[in-house]
């Protein structure tokens, strides 16, 4: 049977706005108006992916329509925020704010932006957030904790930590946050029964035994501080806090690059037909992206519809005829088709591109032994356990090669 490599690229996108480095943009009383609305910042789009731009000029048309409208402005913020025009995002959020006084987001939004680069200046925004929206949701409570405490307020920063602990026991981010200002402190063993609750947690075990290291360190047990350590290293990163409000502006991100992220995500999630969907959305609105054209030949193959996904590969192919992964994708994809000829110059190929393609020089040989072409074969098995050994399948195909060796006459 044909392997199908696990994707060796990934596509590398983030959420830009919530780690960019905020600008001074002095936020808090410079944007007003007295007798006409104040105006939509205006925006260079030139060169700016289309489906990005048609998002902007939507959002900024509903300000132009209701220019007293916050949720508007805020609207026009979020899609700003969500492809990184961050300066022009944080006006709008300004604006917003004053024409919807009681709306956490849009102080929020600017806080966020603020504490990368102005820290101080994102206090009193967090605050106003935290006064808005209390515990619900609790990540702008635990950001400003985690703010207060870089800045040295421990005693602001520990109110907030247990104040969300008094509505959420297992709060393990809360606890890990009190843990901290005990160890600011110098209280180590009220530090340590705090992160007892967290070194379980997905979301904070790798921080947690990190920081227990810092703490066996202290305590000159460096045997302790070194396992810990260990087991910290060892660990996948903490995934994600959650956090509605980012994750909002997340969603409104769009283009070519975001369709990519979220078809190789349902990919990976095995949500194919779903993968199938969006990409053959995406070739049809960027008919020129080699990386769609793959993907959507990859997930085609996944649900073995072997004449579309060579079609699609075929097109990937003539789009970057270097990519290696292309090439052993449409090699899957003619094998299937028993097309083996076609199929052996794509993993040939895929091998050239990239000599260490363990499975690409796998299924050469697999294609070779159905032609019967014994010695290629063996090559090729050989050649892919150079560069994996632990691959079992080529150790057994080369085995069973020899095998047959010996039982002929």
């Amino acid at each position: 049977m044909v392997i199908q490599a696990n994707q060796r690229r990934r596509l590398n996108l983030v959420v830009a706005w919530s780690s960019v480095a905020a600008l001074a943009l002095g936020i808090g009383g410079t944007v007003w108006y007295r007798g006409r609305p104040l105006d939509p910042p205006v925006i260079t789009l030139t060169g700016i992916d289309p489906a990005i731009v048609a998002a902007i000029e939507n959002a900024r048309a509903g300000v132009l329509q209701s220019p007293s409208s916050g949720s508007a402005w805020g609207r026009l913020g979020m899609v700003l925020a969500a492809h990184d025009f961050t300066a022009e995002a944080n006006l709008c959020f300004a604006q917003a704010e004053r024409l919807e006084a009681w709306q956490p987001r849009w102080p929020y939004y600017q806080a966020v932006a603020l504490s990368q680069g102005n820290p101080e200046a994102a206090i009193p925004k967090f605050q106003r957030t935290v006064q808005l929206c209390d515990h619900v949701p609790d990540t702008p409570r635990l950001r400003l904790g985690e703010l207060l405490l870089i800045l040295g307020r421990l005693d602001e920063a520990a109110d907030h930590f247990r104040h969300l602990l008094e509505w959420q026991e297992t709060n393990v981010k809360a606890r890990l946050g009190l843990a901290r200002v005990a160890y600011l402190e110098g209280d180590l063993e009220t530090c340590l029964s705090h992160l007892d609750r967290a070194q379980s947690d997905t979301r904070t075990r790798k921080a947690t035994h990190l920081f227990l290291a810092e703490i066996h360190q202290r305590r000159a047990d460096p045997g302790a501080a070194e396992e810990a350590r260990r087991q910290g290293t060892a660990l996948p990163d903490d995934t994600i806090w959650p956090d509605p409000f980012v994750e909002e502006v997340a969603q409104l991100r769009t283009g070519k690059q975001v369709a990519l992220e979220r078809a190789d995500k349902r990919l990976r999630q095995g949500r194919i037909s779903e993968a199938v969907t969006l990409l053959q959305d995406t070739v049809r609105d960027y008919p020129d992206s080699d990386w769609a054209w793959y993907l959507l030949g990859k997930a085609l193959n996944l649900r073995q519809d072997w004449p579309a996904a060579e079609q699609a590969l075929r097109r990937a192919a003539e789009l970057a005829p270097e990519a290696a992964e292309i090439q052993f994708h449409r090699g899957v994809a003619l094998f299937r088709l028993q097309n083996l000829r076609a199929a052996i110059a794509c993993f040939r190929k895929a091998t050239q591109l990239k000599p260490d393609y363990d499975v690409a020089y796998y299924n050469l040989g697999r294609c070779l032994h159905q032609q019967g072409d014994r010695s290629g074969a063996i090559a090729a098995f050989r050649a892919a356990l150079r560069c994996e050994p632990n691959l079992v399948e080529a150790r057994a195909a080369l085995a069973n090669l020899f095998f047959s060796v010996i039982r002929s006459p």
